[in-house]
């Protein structure tokens, strides 16, 4: 087994939630070791034209590496991935991959999309995470 096969064998969590779920985010990331070896993939539903700034938002609420996702990205343990606006997202072989948002009129399930492809790629190292909004 290769180097990278054995980094390759740490568990990855994904986390939906609304526009709303800011503050839970917030919460959770205050709350999470710098050392736990886990990846965190952040998926919110938010208008494709929306400016985010939760990488700085998120920032200020953990010491992990807070990134926006761009296609291809390599994910690493102790690090959380962000979707940007306008994205679906999914996982296979430990990167994220970014496929354009469908129009309007067509229904957009993003956290659907990497739980799915979370479960397929790591079945039991694969962790879900739904936060409620302000609800």
């Amino acid at each position: 087994m290769s180097e990278g096969q054995l980094n390759d064998n740490f568990l990855v969590v994904g986390i939906g939630g609304s526009a709303g779920a800011l503050q839970s985010l917030e919460t959770f990331f205050s709350n999470v070791p710098d050392n736990s070896g886990l990846a965190y993939v952040v998926v919110q539903h938010l208008s494709p034209d929306y400016k985010s700034l939760m990488v700085e938002l998120l920032s200020r609420h953990t010491k992990l590496p807070v990134n926006q996702v761009t296609d291809g990205v390599k994910v690493e343990p102790n690090s959380v991935y962000l979707i940007p606006p306008g994205y679906n997202m999914t996982f296979a072989d430990y990167h994220l991959h970014l496929t354009d948002r469908p129009p309007k009129l067509t229904l957009n399930l993003p956290i659907d999309f990497l739980f799915n492809s979370l479960a397929e790629s790591l079945n039991e190292k694969a962790i879900a995470i739904i936060l409620s909004g302000t609800g």
